[in-house]
């Protein structure tokens, strides 16, 4: 589901240590040992093991700007709700739960191959790995009788007929991009058409019979989902816009920045309608608050355009500032404010049956509880770390 964990070492918490710099132009650090903990309340644990899982091994730092990098690690993680995975050279070949049901998964150099479950029951991946080709995988399952059930993920250029919305065409990366294509860095080819490929459709099973069950995906200048047409044949259809991230004093940034976000969502019953039936839109993140939080309110219409709801947002900070690395807020840690992007509150503003503000609302807020400092920072208390 996309979740993420990030680690920190037991034996210092995640203290940065410095690393000397060899005639190899590589960084081979100080041991972290080989136990990792997570220090966001998720309560996840990482034990570091040797390829064969026989022992624990120690993790050491690691970094290289020569392209060459540290090996993917080896070892156990374990969720607090019992679930564990086994990870061998950063691929999760296998999945236990609390109740003792496994899932393992195997891989064609670190690609995904086969997924068995406790029952034997199989799905196999088929990447074609051909630049050429316009699928990109497929995956089979069986079904009734032991019938292969196969779907396929396909791709385009944007060049090509059907992966650009209406309206759409390929760009050179210079007309994309104005303002950034002459700074900094020395030359850039910025003539250039920016054509990716992209993933414009997604054939189900029961798609190889004719009946047309499939998701398809169209896209802008940009490569951004502008399009998608549903299994049951509806069209949802997103527009984005660019926000310029101005220039900062005391902020370190390694070169131009862009910042794109999707204003509007519109909903279609059918893909042949040209007319919606609702539409939701979000206004800017980064205008804000006079505490310096953005502001985000998302607004739902009708078909006829009568506003349904207004909700707003509030998150602490603004997407556009960087925080922590590469700035001068949270120095020389490498971590960003604990607070930064988390939504701290939630106002829903009541309509009348014409769409109207009856200036009534219904506020949520959240509060969250600093965790105590680390000892590594001198008085680390939750002032100093606000």
């Amino acid at each position: 589901d996309g979740t993420q964990y990030d680690f920190r070492d037991d034996q210092t918490n995640g203290q940065p240590l410095p690393t000397p710099y060899n005639a190899e132009r590589t960084l081979n650090g100080p041991s972290r040992g080989f136990l990792f903990h997570t220090s966001d309340g998720s309560s996840a644990t990482f034990i570091s093991k040797t390829d064969d899982f026989s022992a624990d091994l120690a993790v050491s730092d690691f970094y290289s700007d020569t392209g060459v990098g540290p090996t993917f690690p080896s070892g156990i993680v374990i969720l607090r709700n019992g679930t564990r995975f086994k990870v061998f050279k950063g691929d999760v070949i296998e999945q236990q739960d609390s109740n003792g049901n496994i899932v393992k998964f195997i891989y064609n150099s670190h690609q995904l191959k086969q997924i068995i479950d406790t029952l034997g029951r199989t799905i196999d991946i088929n990447f074609t790995n051909s630049p050429t080709s316009s699928i990109v995988a497929t995956i089979t399952t069986k079904g009734v009788g032991g019938v292969p059930r196969v779907t396929e993920i396909k791709r385009k250029k944007l060049s090509e007929v059907g992966a650009l919305a209406n309206g759409e065409r390929v760009k050179n990366l210079d007309e994309l991009y104005p303002d950034l294509s002459s700074t900094g860095g020395g030359p850039r080819p910025i003539h250039i058409p920016f054509n990716p490929s992209t993933i414009t459709e997604i054939s189900l099973p029961d798609d190889r019979t004719g009946n047309g069950h499939k998701w398809q995906f169209q896209y802008n200048s940009f490569g951004e989902i502008a399009r998608v047409v549903t299994p049951s044949n509806g069209a949802i259809e997103y527009k984005h816009i660019r926000t310029l991230v101005p220039s900062e004093p005391g902020v370190n940034r390694p070169g131009p920045e862009i910042f794109r976000r999707v204003f509007e969502r519109r909903v279609f019953a059918s893909k042949t309608d040209i007319n919606e039936r609702g539409k939701t839109t979000y206004s800017d993140p980064t205008v804000l608050d006079s505490n310096g939080n953005s502001m985000v309110t998302e607004t739902s219409f009708d078909e006829s355009g009568k506003r349904l709801a207004i909700t707003q947002h509030k998150f602490v900070n603004s997407p556009i500032v960087n925080y922590g690395i590469n700035t001068d807020v949270l120095e020389n840690t490498g971590y960003r404010p604990w607070m930064e992007g988390k939504e701290i509150e939630t106002q829903e503003i009541e309509l009348n049956s014409a769409g109207q503000n009856t200036n009534r609302r219904r506020i949520t807020t959240y509060n969250y509880e600093q965790r105590a400092g680390v000892v590594w920072i001198a008085n680390a208390n939750t002032t100093l770390l606000n």
